[in-house]
């Protein structure tokens, strides 16, 4: 996944509308696809086809987003992130969204520790951004734009084994602690009582803020047709004006991502119209 800085002005004003959401605010925005060239135009230097590619090889051998599994609550690296549709699954594969600060208000309703945890900088990631086997940072943190809305940054699988992957957490890097693997779970079965549940259809596009809202997906079978196969293009978005900086362990990578490259920089790096088998 590689960044880019000219983005058209429909794209660019939803990206800007999406961060400055708050939590008394409506934070899922699904519109029609009046505005598919400008989003052509904007992702075309992207890899983000999202689809079932476990039949082209062993199913443990791809990453979570490639099979048809359920996918917990996480977010992505990006401050915006848009799907666009192109097909759904004709049985399951819903998006699931919730609200960090709901979820957090929730825990800190049914045992304060439990934000404490999630907040403290020890939390044991593998692959950090700038090389090595594992670094901590926390799970929650402050948005730098407005202090009093947290903000979420992880995915389950830089934290714990995954039993479907054929990964494994290195033995040298830390295990959770007994509180955070009980945290991690409280934070997901929270989420799950806000959840917003979109039944997907051929043609939705549907963008969020990616660091107030932690998203999932139902498990799916697929059809047998092309059109009944789960199909979703996934951009990502930086909006550093509106979202302010990730955390301080975190820029490495954003920068990477979304940093301005030339022309000659770029080269033939196009994003295929299909993705890798």
């Amino acid at each position: 996944m590689k960044g880019f800085k000219t983005t058209p002005p429909a794209i660019e004003a939803t990206a800007h509308n999406i961060s400055s959401l708050t939590q008394e605010r409506e934070y899922v925005v699904q519109l029609l696809d009046e505005h598919l060239h400008e989003l052509d135009a904007a992702v075309a230097d992207f890899d983000g086809h999202i689809r079932d590619l476990s039949s082209h090889s062993e199913p443990a051998s791809r990453a979570a987003p490639y099979r048809n599994t359920e996918l917990p609550f996480h977010t992505d690296a990006a401050d915006v992130v848009g799907m666009y549709v192109l097909f759904a699954a004709p049985d399951g594969g819903e998006g699931i969204f919730a609200s960090v600060a709901q979820i957090c208000d929730t825990l800190a309703s049914d045992d304060p520790e439990l934000v404490e945890v999630l907040m403290r900088d020890d939390w044991p990631f593998v692959k950090p951004p700038t090389g090595g086997l594992y670094y901590t940072r926390s799970v929650v943190s402050p948005s730098p734009v407005l202090s009093h809305i947290p903000e979420a940054f992880f995915s389950r699988g830089f934290l714990i084994d995954n039993p479907e992957s054929n990964s494994r957490r290195p033995t040298c890097v830390p295990n959770l602690t007994g509180m955070q693997a009980y945290a991690l779970d409280a934070f997901n079965f929270a989420a799950l009582r806000h959840a917003l549940e979109i039944r997907w259809q051929s043609g939705d596009m549907c963008f969020f803020n990616n660091r107030r809202i932690v998203h999932g997906r139902n498990a799916f079978r697929n059809g047998q047709s092309e059109k009944q196969t789960r199909h979703i293009l996934r951009l990502w978005l930086g909006d550093h004006q509106f979202s302010g900086e990730p955390p301080p362990n975190l820029v490495p990578r954003w920068k990477k991502i979304f940093e301005v490259r030339t022309e000659s920089e770029r080269g033939d790096d196009l994003w295929p119209l299909e993705p890798a088998p």
